[in-house]
């Protein structure tokens, strides 16, 4: 069971934390303990994936057996991380874009205005991690045909 999830920035990585317990019939197996995955985001544009690459781990147990267990078998684990460690975004970004043109067009209407958006790219270009933050810049290209119903005159 998860207990609780860190995630920060160090260096050019990123790294997150989990803290967990797992508890087994055999106590003799029962853990609790740290595990810290740290890697490099890296952005996939032409795919809007983003995958980690670059993948150590370590961790903080308190039981002994588990230790000498994922030493053993360190390899296979880091492996495994990195065939799993991606995040295909395509599907959030499209339900993001029907919300945009969907929120738009509602407060335009709302201001006599109607806009038809013709969006040939949204989506995520660049990742970057600072200091202490993790930098996502978002893209936007495409048209936007505007028509005004009515103007508003504004006593001053």
């Amino acid at each position: 069971r998860v207990k609780q999830v860190t995630v920060y920035p160090a260096s050019k990585l990123l790294v997150v934390g989990m803290q967990f317990a797992a508890h087994f019939e055999n106590r003799l197996a029962d853990v609790n303990g740290w595990v810290y995955v740290a890697a490099e985001p890296w952005l996939d544009q032409s795919t809007q994936t983003l995958r980690l690459r670059n993948i150590s781990f370590t961790r903080d147990v308190d039981n002994k057996l588990w230790s000498i267990v994922s030493a053993i078998f360190r390899g296979p684990i880091q492996t495994m991380l990195e065939q799993k460690a991606y995040l295909d975004l395509k599907e959030p970004i499209k339900a993001l874009r029907v919300r945009m043109k969907t929120d738009l067009a509602t407060e335009a209407d709302k201001q006599g205005i109607a806009i038809a958006l013709n969006d040939t790219f949204a989506g995520l270009k660049q990742i970057s991690i600072g200091d202490k933050m993790l930098e996502i810049v978002v893209g936007l290209e495409g048209t936007a045909d505007v028509a005004v119903a009515r103007i508003v005159q504004l006593n001053r």
